[in-house]
């Protein structure tokens, strides 16, 4: 028995190609509108700023590596955080190598990048203005908040008012505890050196609340350690902006860095930051904004992911996919005609007689 024949007519075996040639370009034009969507926006450099970094191939880096999530060493030296992400993108669109400074310690990256020249660049220091001896910055691309974090079964501190008095783990060596410790001189200080430091001393007892960045939000969503732990109050809103440090006598260097950060969409940015900061439900913001006595800021203060909106599909190509769905209608309307006039239903006839007769 023969296998069953199937046989286009002339004007199908010409339309059929058309049709799909339509249809295939018009799937490439919408993928490459969607590309020219998400691509990165171009960092426009001037010849003196290309000269600049063709002369300098290495830029020495330094990260505070006791300021989880933002910048921190892990077990292994490694150093991660939304700071070492941002600076690898611009590392890529600027073609910048970076070369990280050996030492994480707080103290010793700030003292090694005021009196010496091994370190170029520290990518989170907030700006004040004692520090524009030394530095040139760029503008704030990290916010963070101070937060008090208690243990769950505390009943004592539900708003910053209410550490007063009490055992209270900050920071060493950072500029917050002065004020802290001003706003409320009878707190029992535990000074620790790093986030995860004041963390522990809340879970294990030896201070009653920690008063640190609210990107410990992170290790009380991912590490079991500090299950019992919880943000009972805001102390303050979006008060300690982080901005990249540039040593004094590079100032184009600044420059640069700052076209850099302003190429990063705010969906690029959002997505690091709540990779490492988990923003708080809004539930949780505003119970406890209502617990604390300082002035309430609307939701957007926070660290709540923004609502972007997707750019609208352009004029010129809305007008071009119109035309092509025309252009297919149009050539399958020709198709069918083709299809109906007699020659044609005879040929049909025949198709379906050599097809039934198998």
């Amino acid at each position: 028995m023969s296998a069953p024949s199937f046989r286009l007519s002339m004007p199908t075996q010409i339309l059929f190609p058309l049709l799909a040639t339509l249809l295939f370009l018009n799937a490439a034009q919408a993928q490459e509108h969607e590309k020219s969507v998400n691509a990165p926006a171009p960092v426009s450099l001037t010849k003196e700023e290309r000269a600049w970094l063709n002369k300098h191939k290495k830029i020495k880096i330094a990260y505070d590596g006791e300021l989880p999530p933002y910048s921190f060493a892990d077990k292994s030296g490694n150093i991660k955080g939304v700071a070492v992400e941002i600076v690898s993108l611009l590392a890529q669109r600027l073609g910048i190598q970076f070369e990280t400074y050996p030492h994480v310690a707080w103290s010793k990256v700030y003292k090694d990048a005021v009196t010496t020249d091994k370190v170029d660049v520290v990518a989170t220091m907030v700006n004040r203005p004692e520090r524009l001896i030394w530095f040139n910055f760029t503008k704030p691309y990290i916010n963070k908040t101070l937060v008090v974090v208690v243990r769950s079964d505390n009943k004592e501190i539900s708003a910053r008012s209410d550490i007063n008095g009490k055992k209270v783990a900050l920071f060493k060596d950072y500029k917050y505890i002065n004020r802290v410790l001003k706003e409320f001189p009878k707190i029992k200080p535990v000074f620790v050196n790093s986030l995860t430091d004041g963390l522990q001393a809340v879970s294990k007892g030896k201070s009653e609340a920690a008063v640190i960045f609210s990107g410990a939000g992170y290790f009380l969503k991912n590490d079991p350690k500090y299950a019992d732990l919880k943000i009972a109050a805001f102390y303050d809103y979006n008060i300690f902006n982080e901005s990249m440090a540039v040593r004094k006598d590079w100032p184009l260097l600044a420059t640069i860095l700052q076209k850099g950060l302003d190429s990063i969409s705010e969906e690029e940015k959002q997505n690091i930051f709540d990779k490492w900061v988990p923003p708080l439900p809004e539930a949780d913001i505003k119970t406890a904004a209502a617990k604390t006595d300082q002035p309430i800021y609307h939701a957007q203060d926070e660290e709540i992911e923004p609502v972007t909106e997707k750019p609208a599909i352009p004029q010129h190509l809305l007008i071009k996919a119109a035309a092509a769905v025309t252009s297919a209608l149009i050539l399958l309307g020709l198709w069918t005609y083709a299809l109906r006039r007699p020659g044609n239903r005879k040929n049909n006839r025949y198709h379906n007689l050599d097809t039934d007769n198998s």
